[in-house]
């Protein structure tokens, strides 16, 4: 079994929650890459905004 005490000297500002949270990763394109967001992909990053402003306050 892994000693947890270590871990708990790690001074960050997440080291202090003792409370589930999730961590949500966003593509970025350079530039060069994309120029803008298609209309599809704004209804789904608006989409997925809403979903987790529902799910921090407690909704589902």
């Amino acid at each position: 079994m892994l000693d947890e005490a270590p871990f708990d000297m790690i001074d960050s500002p997440l080291s202090s929650c003792r409370e589930n949270r999730h961590v949500y990763a966003l593509l970025i394109y350079g530039k060069n890459e994309q120029d803008d967001l298609t209309p599809d992909q704004k209804k789904a990053m608006a989409s997925m905004a809403e979903r987790i402003k529902k799910s921090d306050q407690g909704g589902t």
